[in-house]
């Protein structure tokens, strides 16, 4: 029996994407559904202007078999949810999903897409309060320069967020977040309506390409991770992690040297700052990395710092760790949900408030770092064997297929897909 065809409406401009978070899982998640035989449209609906001018317009065939649209995005809002709806009824989609970003457009295309089809909305939702209560602090003085934002921005902000965000969540059909810590948001949101509808569902990642690699010895190689390096925003904490190899070669006999892997705006900022602390000889700048090489840069480190206070959840960290590399993460937002689901409480590093320039942001205690790098140096034979329970017990319950699995599941036991839908 034919399997429902499937529209991913989301924040990507290729299945190629891999600029952030959100783009890896999604184009991770259109592939897992097509391997369990859905048809599958990708609406790409970051995809630039020049794609749809230049290119065909019709949706092509992509890898996979996905089919792939890159749309015109108008004329006007109108014309944006139109083409996508002509395209969603001629491919005969029975569910949209929509995976967007903070930015509400590709929620509001999709819901009123199904609003005209007569078809389910399933909202994944990344955003948590802490991106933006710190995203607030900056403001767009033009499309391409961010400013320090004034106090009556700051609420500004925080309120048409709040708005944007709580029109979809109640529009949803349901809503799918990757932890317990982002359904507790999603309801304080929803503030008047009970959040029945909303779904846990790890945002998993795919087992098969990353490999267990035995690390007989510590080598003090610390790797900081991320897609987006956006200096700016200071969120991801490259700052912080910088002041820590400065702390640890502080100490007599330290031998750690840190690899900074991301691309972005002003990377300048960073490489300034660990010049003025003295610490540049012992910092790596990898710039980006494609996605199919990740697992090399992994292997070849023994420890990731996870220090973003940003993390509504962690692909990355589950990357690593499939790895056998070691997490040391900020115990604060999602990711320390899935550190202590894992059993890796004692990687945790505990926060603080802390100023970098104008903004104020949350960062590990580096006397608590220290502390934990150090264990980590000493214990390395007990910390690595920890870490491979954790990578057996994250590959079981946590991988791209499994994940999906459940999510379909799901779907259809509350009436939103046919009995077609899993395997």
């Amino acid at each position: 029996m034919r399997k429902p065809c499937i529209g991913v409406y989301a924040h990507v401009s290729s299945l190629d994407d891999s600029f952030g978070g959100v783009e890896v899982f999604t184009t991770r998640l259109v592939s897992q559904l097509a391997k369990l035989g859905h048809p599958v449209v990708l609406h790409a609906l970051a995809s630039t202007l020049g794609t749809a001018v230049h290119g065909a317009r019709e949706p092509s065939p992509g890898r996979d078999g996905v089919t792939v649209f890159h749309p015109r995005s108008g004329p006007g809002f109108d014309g944006c949810v139109r083409e996508n709806a002509e395209v969603s009824l001629r491919h005969d989609e029975q569910i949209i999903f929509a995976l967007g970003i903070r930015d509400p457009h590709v929620y509001q295309v999709a819901l009123e897409t199904g609003r005209r089809l007569g078809r389910p909305v399933v909202s994944f939702v990344y955003n948590s309060l802490n991106e933006r209560l710190f995203r607030a602090q900056l403001a767009n003085r033009t499309n391409y320069l961010l400013g320090v934002a004034s106090e009556e921005e700051r609420t500004e902000f925080l309120a048409a967020t709040h708005d944007s965000l709580r029109r979809t969540l109640r529009a949803s059909d349901l809503v799918v977040v990757p932890t317990d810590y982002m359904r507790g948001e999603a309801a304080g949101v929803l503030g008047d309506t009970l959040a029945a509808h909303t779904l846990v569902n790890f945002h998993g990642v795919p087992t098969g390409e990353f490999t267990l690699v035995p690390r007989p010895e510590y080598r003090g190689t610390l790797l900081h991770l991320s897609r987006m390096m956006y200096p700016q925003a200071l969120s991801k904490n490259f700052l912080w992690s910088c002041r820590l190899i400065d702390r640890l070669h502080q100490r007599d006999g330290a031998v750690e040297r840190l690899t900074l892997v991301g691309a972005g705006r002003d990377d300048h900022v960073v490489r300034d700052y660990a010049g003025r602390l003295g610490a540049a000889g012992a910092v790596d700048f990898a710039g980006a990395v494609p996605q199919h090489d990740l697992p090399r840069v992994y292997a070849q480190s023994d420890v990731l710092l996870c220090p973003s206070m940003m993390e509504s959840s962690c692909q990355s960290l589950l990357e690593a760790l499939l790895t056998g590399c070691v997490p040391v993460v900020l115990d604060f937002g999602g990711s320390a949900e899935v550190m202590r689901r894992l059993g890796l409480k004692d990687l945790l590093v505990s926060p603080v408030e802390a100023q970098e320039g104008p903004f104020t942001t949350v960062v590990p205690r580096i006397e608590h770092a220290v502390e934990i790098i150090t264990m980590v140096r000493q214990e390395w034979d007990r910390v690595t064997r920890l870490v491979a329970r954790a990578a057996a017990t994250a590959a079981e319950e946590l991988s791209l297929e499994r994940t999906t699995d459940e999510l379909l599941g799901e779907v259809r036991r509350r009436g939103l897909l046919g009995a077609g839908g899993s395997r």
